[in-house]
């Protein structure tokens, strides 16, 4: 009875964690989008700045935070004794900032290393994203991950945006006093945004971490068995996920001009519109599949696996039909200059069929600790997608960077698949709703890229799509009312 009334506090803190997650990020995202907007629109150059302070940013989450929401939603859950979740998690903050030291004196001593890093940011720029930002992101991020970790991830995907409701603000008040000048202010503007918010989110994270008094009664550097291992390979396949995320666009940057980057910007905007969500859904996939496996609920690990990836097939699928059939309509939001690249936007479109599976395979392989695996399958999409980058960055320029990009993700798709219905033992099986919905999406993608469709005729072969798609894969209303339904929950 004690066993269930556990499980049953578990699901009901994980629904409740994904519904906030998922109220934030209804309001984040579309905030986030109109700030890529508007700054867009100042100019292409201005969208490359905001662009390169994100890189920033990302930078320090990556070779700092050691194994970041991974490690600590990994570990918290499994810890059932106060005093060892107390130490661990301390100890951890030690290790961050020991991390941040090295960090910040290489960034000193290394002036090469810093050009890299930061890129065109220096003055007086430089040092307040330096050591005057940077510490205090970290610090948020400590805590934002802590709070992951005890699945409270409501609170710390509101923590995690703050930024997004405040730069649109201070970018509207700048507007109003000196728009003349904006454009040659923006980078100051929105570091004082992301200052004010760390401080902000820290003093909120502080409180709510101490509420849980955590405070043990002896302070013991403590690391549970495997932290070592499993946090290296966590962290290097992190590192591989930056460069991911980042290496296409520090070729774009190469390339001298910081219009091309905001053109790339946009593009990357509207790509991953569709995948936030299920990419949020990682923060509370891990810690729940933890929980599951450790207490050897086999079965229904297996089911929610099931149930997760139905559902983000459809979001997936049918978010990104409507990409395909109004690609250039989406970019003319930006400007004019931005909707001649639409042919890229379809391409990256259609990559996301074939990635769909990962959003729940990644997870699953984190806590059944498959790091070596993990680790050698970001190697190989890296290496392939650098490779392909430098053949084909001077011909083919943005195009030839997406591609290497995109054929990247597409092959590190395969290897984590294999594992997880050949290697783990848990009966799982691709879901036909996938094979349907890549099918669909490829041939209506390919449709746009070789025929240049007016509207209507594609908003009529748009709609065929989504009634084939969802006539084949079986999806019925009460599929969409079960959506619906997990969302109000």
């Amino acid at each position: 009875m004690s066993e269930n009334n556990e499980l049953n506090k578990l699901k009901n803190k994980t629904v409740s964690g994904a519904k906030w997650l998922i109220i934030v990020s209804v309001v984040s995202i579309p905030l986030s989008f109109l700030t890529n907007i508007v700054i867009g629109r100042i100019s292409a150059q201005a969208l490359g700045i905001y662009s390169t302070i994100l890189i920033f940013l990302q930078t320090i989450a990556t070779f700092v935070v050691f194994g970041g929401p991974t490690v600590l939603s990994n570990y918290i859950p499994k810890s059932k004794n106060k005093n060892d979740i107390s130490n661990f998690i301390w100890s951890y903050f030690i290790i961050i900032m020991v991390l941040f030291l090295i960090f910040t004196i290489s960034t000193i001593f290394l002036p090469a290393l810093k050009e890299k890093l930061f890129g065109n940011i220096s003055g007086m720029e430089l040092y307040l994203s330096l050591y005057i930002i940077a510490p205090l992101y970290v610090l948020g991020l400590f805590f934002q991950y802590v709070l992951i970790g005890f699945i409270d991830t409501g609170i710390s995907t509101f923590l995690s945006k703050l930024h997004i409701f405040l730069i649109p603000v201070l970018l509207g008040i700048s507007y109003i006093t000196f728009q003349e000048n904006i454009e040659s202010n923006l980078r100051i503007i929105i570091l004082v945004a992301i200052l004010i918010t760390n401080i902000v989110g820290n003093i909120i994270g502080y409180k709510v971490i101490r509420k849980k008094r955590l405070q043990s009664e002896k302070f013991k550097f403590h690391l549970p068995k495997g932290f070592w291992k499993f946090s290296i390979f966590v962290h290097l396949s992190t590192i591989f996920t930056f460069a991911y995320n980042n290496l296409d666009k520090i070729y774009v940057l190469s390339l001298g001009d910081l219009g091309q980057l905001g053109i790339y910007q946009a593009i990357i905007t509207i790509y991953t519109f569709s995948k936030y969500i299920p990419q949020l859904l990682f923060n509370v996939t891990v810690p729940l599949f933890s929980n599951l496996i450790n207490d050897g609920k086999y079965e229904i690990v297996k089911s929610t696996y099931y149930k997760l990836e139905k559902y983000i097939i459809l979001m997936i699928i049918i978010l990104n039909l409507f990409i395909i059939a109004y690609s250039k309509y989406l970019l003319l939001f930006f400007g004019k200059q931005y909707a001649t690249f639409n042919k890229v936007l379809i391409l990256f479109a259609m990559s996301n069929a074939i990635t769909i599976l990962s959003y729940v395979n990644t997870p699953l392989l984190v806590v059944l600790e498959k790091n070596k695996e993990r680790f050698m399958n970001s190697f190989c999409q890296i290496f392939i997608q650098l490779s392909l980058t430098i053949i084909l960055i001077q011909p083919y320029g943005i195009y030839g960077i997406s591609l290497a990009k995109i054929f990247g993700v597409i092959i590190a798709q395969i290897y984590p698949s294999f594992i997880i219905m050949k290697k783990c033992d848990l009966g799982i099986k691709i879901p036909k709703q996938f094979f349907l919905g890549a099918i669909v999406m490829l041939l209506y993608g390919g449709l746009n890229l070789l025929n240049d469709l007016n509207i209507f005729i594609n908003t009529l072969y748009l709609s065929i799509s989504i009634i084939i798609f969802l006539t084949l894969s079986k999806y019925k209303l009460k599929d969409f009312k079960e959506l619906y339904k997990m969302a109000r929950r």
